[in-house]
């Protein structure tokens, strides 16, 4: 499996991010990974939820990281207030869970950006960190180095109320963004499997772990986009595409299943 990891591509530091996480031992592990790689020129250690929604409304980030010393309901409850502040518009959420399915799944509802399930490799931690800010801000300089175009998709306010329309606005020109943007959950999909979090069973179907993480991504590629009927199709095709991306993976190997799955989506767009 040769896809980069984004940390590979030299991406420029962003000015800062903020980190809550009440134990000091993980706290101190994690702002380690952080500073090897580079992302942020600064990175500001809250001393309490209190103290980090005060930091967060005085002044800009570009990214806020929980760690999973923090207790579920308290990570929920902050989440919702942080989506209240103007200046958190395109903050990146990252929650870090410890594993448990049903808590991944709690957090998952909160609308979180990204969210790394111990244990993970430093490579996933980076790479789940990079889709979070990307996903949150269409403005990030990362989108120039990654190749990735400004698309809506990108947008960190979710609007699930949206009805199906047929608005004005160019469908060929959303799912192209769309299938670029999805290159990026591709490797953070990679990365889960070389950590041994992502697999597939005896029967050779994607895992729990796995089936959520493509659930996440989908949603997050689709989250701000328009819902016509062709938008609502492609989303349905997007999922499936990338659950057999998956199988393929392990059936065959990336470079053949990442050629099937890009061709299974220009298909489809040609065909709409």
């Amino acid at each position: 499996m040769n896809t980069p990891a984004h940390h590979e591509l030299a991406l420029p530091s962003l000015p800062k991010c903020i980190l809550i996480d009440s134990s000091f031992t993980s706290r101190k592990t994690i702002i380690k990974d952080l500073q090897a790689a580079k992302l942020f020129t600064e990175i500001i250690e809250a001393q309490s939820l209190f103290d980090a929604l005060k930091r967060l409304s005085g002044d800009v980030y570009d990214a806020c990281i929980i760690g999973s010393s923090v207790h579920t309901p308290k990570a929920i409850e902050f989440s919702k207030e942080i989506k209240k502040i103007k200046k958190c518009e395109q903050t990146a959420l990252v929650l870090i869970s410890k594993g448990s399915s049903t808590e991944e799944e709690i957090l998952a509802a909160t609308g979180a950006h990204g969210i790394l399930t111990k244990p993970y490799c430093k490579e996933e931690f980076i790479n789940i960190i990079v889709q979070s800010v990307v996903k949150a801000n269409p403005n990030c300089q990362w989108i120039r180095v990654l190749g990735q175009p400004k698309t809506e998709q990108l947008s960190s306010v979710p609007n699930n109320n949206e009805k199906i329309n047929s608005g004005s606005y160019d469908e060929g020109k959303s799912m192209k963004g769309v299938s670029d943007a999805a290159a990026l959950g591709l490797s953070t999909l990679v990365a889960g499997v070389k950590s041994g979090k992502f697999a597939v069973d005896q029967a050779g179907d994607p895992n729990r772990a796995t089936l959520l993480e493509i659930h996440q991504l989908v949603t997050g590629l689709f989250e701000d986009q328009k819902k016509t009927q062709k938008m609502v199709d492609f989303q349905q095709h997007m999922h499936m595409s990338l659950l057999d991306w998956f199988i393929d993976l392990f059936a065959l190997n990336e470079e053949v299943a990442t050629k099937r799955f890009s061709e299974k989506l220009v298909v489809f767009r040609k065909q709409s």
